[in-house]
């Protein structure tokens, strides 16, 4: 994620910068792999990706409540 990171460092670091980089070298990484490996086992790839990221996201949720933040600020 270094290039996309570094897009961002001569900016103002803010999350939402930060946040876009990781994400867009996500993407990045992702085309990749959903490129080179066979079109049958793409959406067993998709699938195990998705719930990955639903995984991720209940824990960020979770933290944020235990740590007392606001709903709006998860």
């Amino acid at each position: 994620y270094e290039p996309e990171v570094k897009k961002v460092v001569g900016k103002t670091i803010e999350i939402r910068n930060l946040e876009y980089a990781l994400k867009h070298h996500f993407v990045r990484i992702y085309k990749s792999i959903v490129s080179s490996i066979p079109e049958s086992d793409q959406e067993d790839l998709n699938k195990i990706i998705s719930e990955g990221l639903k995984v991720e996201n209940l824990k960020i949720i979770m933290r944020g409540i235990h740590s007392g933040m606001e709903p709006e600020k998860i």
